[in-house]
């Protein structure tokens, strides 16, 4: 009991290491707020799709082309809407920006990181490994990236962390509806039920259960999923026959082995997630070759699990990393444990990831967001005439009839026979190229407006169909 005692005590040493954690973490999130990805889709889209569905009640996607797989994707018609309810309704409040999307994410994932804290204390770590465990989930990049999107998995992984949580709590009818609920916010909600099937094991290992306390368990858990899955056909009834045809075909990835961890470990700039994979791989090793995995459970089952998903899972988007994650960083911070290594394994973490983010912060610190937005909502000709920009544009359009210059589906599928592009530096460094190979092809264009504010030059040009141009000087020709 003195040695348990002593093992859950945090010392002057770990407060202190705790507070310089804290202070790395808030400089990292405050360095590189709204700048952490300059020119990204994925917060205009979502926060448009938000939008149109909060104060237009619009269920498609309809500024960026990102609907696949029969139309279920792409907007709120099969999953999404408890998202969109929560940010829509804050951001209906405080105002439709990017930063302040970035701040909902990054609140929910720090109720996340205290959801896991809890977590980690139940599964057989004490207190110090608890304590760093949940530090490290706000500045480890999936963790991180998840904080600074406008996408739902700060939101969805809360839910699916609380969902563990209530059924290691023995809460299970609870755990069965926050289940559901993840799904619904997000299909990768699924891995909720990955983890509960993994807790369920665990307890059957740590409480010896009889079958009569396995079939009131099962019981109140599939209560709990029958009532998410009555709130999920409130939410979405009226576009149920979308479904089955949405998942077959939304489920399809970007590279040749389609993995979330593939593409997260393989596919990132400058290859920076290698030295992770390496240690992953040492640490898998180590667990099951020396047997470590016959004393926790949960983390074996648990990531013998989410790897099986990551396989099977053909979206490979790199921000489902987040749900993968977790069992790895379990099985780490268990074997640093084992020898008493926490704290330097948290110094090791420090070490790896504040270069990289500082490197973020030299490469971006002089865009100014809110200034492009100001710059674009002046030069943006008042007419009704549609206009084409980068992502960012959206926040000073979203009332007009705006589309992405690298629409989804390609900007052909608008039909569009005139209408105002946005060029940037994005554009013309060539983020673009289908796009600009496309409007240079089939358009003709004319400069209205030049603005040039420091390193962000902004260009608004009058682009006009190849074949309506021809008819018109036709016409002046006669």
């Amino acid at each position: 009991m003195l040695q348990a005692k002593k093992v859950n005590t945090l010392t002057r040493t770990d407060y202190v290491l705790v507070s310089i954690f804290i202070i790395a973490v808030f400089s990292v999130y405050i360095a590189l707020h709204s700048i952490y990805r300059l020119e990204n889709p994925d917060d205009a889209c979502f926060i448009s799709i938000v939008y149109n569905y909060f104060t237009k009640g619009i269920q498609t996607e309809i500024t960026f082309g990102t609907g696949t797989g029969s139309g279920g994707y792409g907007g709120v018609l099969l999953f999404g809407k408890t998202y969109a309810y929560i940010y829509g309704s804050v951001l209906d409040m405080v105002g439709w920006t990017k930063s302040n999307a970035h701040i909902i994410s990054t609140t929910f994932l720090i109720l996340a990181s205290f959801v896991w804290y809890k977590i980690v204390r139940i599964v057989g770590f004490n207190r110090r490994s608890a304590s760093f465990f949940s530090l490290a989930m706000l500045i480890i990049e999936p963790f991180f990236n998840a904080a600074n999107f406008a996408r739902p998995e700060a939101l969805c992984f809360l839910i699916v962390s609380c969902s563990l949580l209530l059924f290691l709590r023995k809460k299970y009818f609870l755990s069965g509806c926050f289940a559901i609920l993840a799904v619904e916010i997000h299909p990768m909600g699924m891995t909720a039920i990955l983890f509960v099937l993994a807790a369920f094991v665990f307890h059957m290992y740590k409480y010896s259960l009889n079958k009569r306390e396995i079939y009131r368990l099962i019981i109140s858990l599939v209560i709990g999923f029958i009532s998410g899955g009555i709130y999920y056909y409130f939410l979405h009834r009226n576009n149920l026959n979308l479904l089955a045809s949405t998942i077959r075909e939304g489920n399809t990835g970007s590279v040749k082995i389609n993995s979330p961890l593939y593409e997260y470990f393989f596919m990132a700039r400058y290859y920076r997630h290698i030295p992770e994979l390496l240690f992953f791989l040492a640490c898998i090793m180590i667990y099951f070759f020396k047997k470590r995995f016959i004393k926790n459970v949960f983390i074996s089952v648990s990531l013998i699990l989410t790897l099986l998903l990551s396989i099977i899972i053909k979206r490979s988007h790199f921000m489902y990393t987040i749900y993968f994650y977790p069992p790895l960083l379990l099985l780490a911070f268990w074997i640093f444990q084992q020898r008493n290594l926490i704290k330097v394994f948290t110094i090791l973490i420090l070490l790896y990831l504040i270069p990289q983010y500082t490197f973020v912060f030299l490469e971006n610190r002089n865009f100014n967001l809110d200034r492009y937005i100001k710059n674009v909502t002046e030069i943006a000709p008042k007419d009704d005439i549609p206009i084409l920009g980068g992502p960012n544009a959206w926040f000073a359009l979203m009332d007009r009839e705006f589309y992405f210059v690298d629409y989804r589906k390609g900007i052909e599928s608008l039909n569009l026979n005139e209408f105002y592009l946005i060029e940037d530096n994005a554009y013309r460094e060539g983020h673009y190229l289908k796009a600009m190979r496309y409007i240079k092809d089939n358009y003709s264009s004319t400069q209205i407006i030049n603005l040039i504010n420091g390193e962000n030059k902004i260009v608004v040009k009058k682009m006009i169909k190849n074949f309506k141009l021809k008819r018109a000087k036709a016409e002046v020709g006669s």
